[in-house]
């Protein structure tokens, strides 16, 4: 997954206050989304990185780090909550590049 790759989402539950809070909206299972960013995990090394996804933007933050550093970020989704679509065979070029005309309108 990298940017301007186009996922789905495959868990949109169990969203927490601060994601209801954060966001203009949320992503819904099954939903078609394209990577604006690939972030690092700065809270857990360990976990998941998160993504930033062009349909969707989380407000800016102030974030503490794994490594005690404050960094300035947009809130953003675990990369976990998406698979990136690799186009099975009923998707043909036109669907992808009527998903990409409709999203370029959309923004």
């Amino acid at each position: 997954m990298k940017s301007g790759s186009i996922i789905c989402c495959i868990d949109d539950g169990g969203w927490s206050r601060w994601a209801l809070r954060e966001f203009n909206t949320l992503p819904t299972k099954n939903g078609l989304y394209v990577v604006r960013r690939v972030i690092p995990n700065w809270v857990d090394p360990n976990g998941p990185p998160g993504i930033a996804v062009e349909e969707i933007f989380g407000s800016w933050t102030l974030f503490k780090t794994h490594s005690g550093q404050t960094i300035f970020e947009e809130y953003h989704f675990r990369k976990n909550r998406f698979q990136e679509v690799q186009p099975p065979e009923h998707f043909n070029d036109f669907f992808v590049e009527s998903f990409l005309t409709e999203l370029s309108v959309n923004l």
